[in-house]
């Protein structure tokens, strides 16, 4: 299966229904593209908008400021934050879009994606989890 497909099947899944791991009222989510990589193997994250609203993603220059977490003995890291020396710009996502980013591969371990988003209405910040991998 392309990328491609499993992102419209992903789509489809999520507008359809409410609950993939993500709490029903946010409506807002990042899946990655697997559950297991190798070490330097490409991770590729979909962000999804089904709010009514647009939304602006937090920026780290001019990507998503995706924050990794990994699991060590049961416990989540704290998601550490954007360490580029670079000017950040508004990152919006439409109602009813998705975007497709690319992350560099992690170090070996069992990880989640962190990102927080800002709804353009309501001016609410919110937090939103990834799907839980590994790296090995």
């Amino acid at each position: 299966m392309s990328i491609r497909t499993a992102i419209l099947i992903l789509s489809i899944l999520l507008i359809s229904c409410s609950d993939l791991g993500v709490e029903s009222d946010r409506q807002v989510s990042i899946l990655t593209d697997r559950e297991s990589y190798s070490v330097g193997q490409s991770i590729t994250i979909v962000t999804y908008n089904v709010l009514e609203d647009n939304i602006i993603l937090s920026p780290c220059c001019s990507s998503p400021d995706f924050r990794r977490q990994q699991k060590i003995n049961g416990v989540w890291s704290p998601p550490g934050y954007c360490l580029a020396l670079c000017p950040s710009q508004n990152i919006p996502l439409n109602s009813g879009s998705n975007r497709v980013d690319t992350l560099t591969s992690l170090s070996t371990g069992h990880w989640r994606i962190m990102l927080r988003y800002q709804n353009k209405r309501t001016l609410r910040i919110d937090s939103v989890f990834s799907n839980e991998f590994t790296v090995q």
